[in-house]
């Protein structure tokens, strides 16, 4: 009977020993282990956050460029939408004027509450030293009513096109002689943007960038319809 005790006992023991007879180890982790697993976790998160930073400023960064790029370019064919439709009878001067950074033309359209013809005067200026900013002004007057005689009625004054740092806004055309149209006027629009680099190297530096666009504004040539 103690052999069998004694043996059960010993087949108690062995159920929880190892192929040498001895008892497992059941220690903890080390202090040492726990810093050295902590460190390594600290410099995960820190590459983590890094990466992250970097894309959220790559995100802003395009996404202004985007922005930037969106507008340069519908202020340059709104402009040149307009411009396209200019109309020239011959018989007063001062229905064209182009010079570098400012334009005047007339456009005919339908009015929609009269169903009648006008004549709408449209004038564009770049205004300011660099950067500075565009402004628009039109009026409108009945097309059937000889020019000379007929009054323009202010439309719109002077507004503010585009928010954005204006560098420059020039009118490009090749020689024309009145009443002749130019056949073509290019719109340049030059724009600035500036890079903050503080958030990258933590000083306060500053880059500028010029975004230059550029569009052809064909004009049609309708002269004669002005007084149909």
């Amino acid at each position: 009977m103690i052999d069998d005790l004694t043996h059960g006992r010993f087949m108690k023991i062995s159920d929880h020993t190892d192929s040498c007879g001895r008892l497992p180890d059941k220690r903890g982790f080390t202090l040492l282990e726990l810093l050295l697993s902590m460190g390594i976790l600290s410099i995960i998160v820190l590459i983590v956050a890094q990466i992250f930073n970097q894309t959220t400023l790559c995100w802003e960064t395009g996404s202004k460029k985007a922005e930037q790029n969106m507008v340069g370019r519908a202020v340059t064919d709104f402009i040149a939408k307009e411009l396209s439709h200019a109309v020239f009878d011959g018989t007063n001067i001062n229905e064209f004027a182009l010079t570098a950074n400012a334009v005047t033309f007339i456009t005919l359209d339908n009015d929609p509450t009269t169903s009648r013809r006008i004549l709408r005067k449209i004038e564009y200026k770049f205004v300011g030293p660099p950067p500075g900013i565009i402004q628009r002004r039109s009026f409108y007057r009945d097309a059937a009513v000889p020019y000379d005689t007929g009054a323009f009625t202010i439309e719109s004054p002077w507004i503010d096109l585009c928010p954005n740092e204006i560098v420059e806004l020039r009118f490009y055309a090749d020689a024309y002689v009145l009443p002749n149209l130019p056949p073509y006027v290019d719109v340049c629009l030059q724009v600035e943007r500036k890079d903050d680099y503080s958030r990258y190297n933590g000083t306060a530096d500053e880059a500028l960038y010029i975004r230059r666009y550029e569009t052809r504004a064909y004009l049609m040539s309708r002269k004669r319809y002005a007084y149909d």
